[in-house]
Formats: C-alpha cells, sequence, structure tokens
C-alpha cells in the first residue's frame, strides 16, 4: 500500500532536511522541491502542492509534504485525499534544533 507522509511545519524546524531521509533512503517524491516561503503566494503553492499530490497519488507513488502547517484543516485536506486513494499516512513533526 502506498504511503503518504506529511511532514508538518513547526516554525523553527528544517522540514525539507527530515524529508530528505525518506527521499534518498525510499525514493519517495518529494512534493516541496525547490519551493521557497513567500507570503505572497500561499494560496497558489498551496493550490500546486495538492494538484502534484492528486496527481502522484493517481500514479501510486510514495510521497512526502513537507510545506504543510501544523493546523488540522490543511491536513485533513490530505487525510481526505489519502483515503480516497487508499493510501496509509504518516504525520511527523520534527523537532526544533535550538
Amino acid at each position: 500500500m502506498p504511503e503518504l507522509l506529511i511532514v508538518c511545519a513547526v516554525p523553527g524546524t528544517d522540514q525539507n532536511a527530515y524529508a530528505q531521509h525518506y527521499i534518498d533512503e525510499y525514493s519517495y517524491t518529494h512534493l516541496d522541491a525547490g519551493m521557497y516561503f513567500d507570503r505572497t503566494n500561499l494560496a497558489a503553492a498551496r493550490a500546486w502542492c495538492q494538484a502534484e499530490c492528486e496527481n502522484a497519488m493517481q500514479h501510486g507513488q510514495n510521497i512526502v509534504v513537507s510545506n504543510i502547517p501544523a493546523a488540522q484543516p490543511e491536513i485533513d485536506l490530505y487525510l481526505r485525499m489519502a483515503k480516497r486513494h487508499g493510501y496509509t499516512v504518516q504525520i511527523v513533526s520534527p523537532k526544533r534544533e535550538d
């Protein structure tokens, strides 16, 4: 069964570094690759990521999404998408390294 790994964006953590392990070790498709935070483009970035996730799920790919804020409505959207496509889901929040 394919898997969706959600790396929640907790301020001060490096979600991409955490996600990189899954990309390198398990060949996950990373949906945040090369994207940079730009508050003025937030809605477009979210829409892009959701569309890319839907597309990757239609192809049965293992996916890691690392640009999701630790907010329930955003997480719920991905949970519904995963359920619709028969994915298992793992949600992680890396700890800050102060």
